[in-house]
């Protein structure tokens, strides 16, 4: 695992490799850290299931950050990146690098160190169906 500085003159480029390399990412959002890779990775990967998923569910959601350097970042990259609260299932999430690094290290490829940033909520959430956005969290 490869830890990154924020504020690191090279993160956006080393995260954006990472992310072109299919790798798995931890990094800040505007409220607590996410974990998260290329969308189309995850797609490519289980290109059926999801496929399936949206299909039968008719559902997609999405958020939009409010982080500057996760908005510079995806600017830059172009993609949509997955993401999710780093936390095992039932746990709350974490908001310390040095946790995530011990808890998670193997298992992913780069963190994205901010610091420990301010316990929050987790951020909204909202869903597209029937061509209506409604907030699901």
């Amino acid at each position: 695992m490869k830890r990154v500085l924020i504020n690191d003159v090279n993160a956006v480029d080393q995260v954006i490799t990472s992310l072109k390399n299919k790798e798995i990412i931890v990094y800040p959002t505007d409220t607590i850290y996410g974990i998260g890779t290329d969308a189309n990775c995850i797609v490519s990967y289980k290109e059926n299931f999801i496929s399936n998923l949206i299909v039968e569910k008719e559902k997609v959601g999405f958020r939009i950050p409010q982080h500057a350097f996760l908005n510079v970042l995806l600017s830059n990259y172009g993609n949509p990146i997955t993401s999710t609260s780093v936390n095992r299932s039932g746990n709350q999430p974490l908001n310390d690098p040095d946790l995530i690094e011990k808890e998670f290290g193997n298992e992913i490829d780069l963190l994205l160190d901010a610091g420990i940033l301010q316990t929050n909520n987790p951020s909204k959430i909202y869903v597209f169906e029937d061509d209506t956005i409604s907030q699901i969290r």
